[in-house]
């Protein structure tokens, strides 16, 4: 992959990264961590750069984190459901 520059503008602050990533993959981050900040503006009335962007990285580490308990849970419901039917094709063994 080639590397290229990319500059996020948020909070009225530019910050230029040099990546390998997709621009529009790019594009899409710097999207939801813009949503994330004026949300926590018009929400929270928070207006302080710094602590707008505290509170959106953590309600976008809280939002990552439910996510991720959510696929543990699909894992733990596949698993469960895997050995309910192993059991199920063993009855049906045992009682044929």
């Amino acid at each position: 992959m080639d590397v290229h520059l990319y500059t996020i503008h948020l909070l009225g602050v530019s910050l230029t990264v040099k990546t390998t990533e997709d621009i529009d993959y790019l594009r899409k981050l710097e999207k939801s961590l813009l949503d994330a900040t004026v949300d926590v503006q018009e929400n929270l009335g928070i207006q302080d750069p710094i602590s707008v962007a505290i509170m959106a990285g953590f309600f976008l580490s809280d939002q990552l984190h439910k996510k991720e308990d959510l696929s543990v849970d699909s894992r733990e419901e596949r698993m469960i459901q895997d050995k309910i039917l192993r059991m199920s094709k063993l009855m049906d063994r045992i009682l044929k």
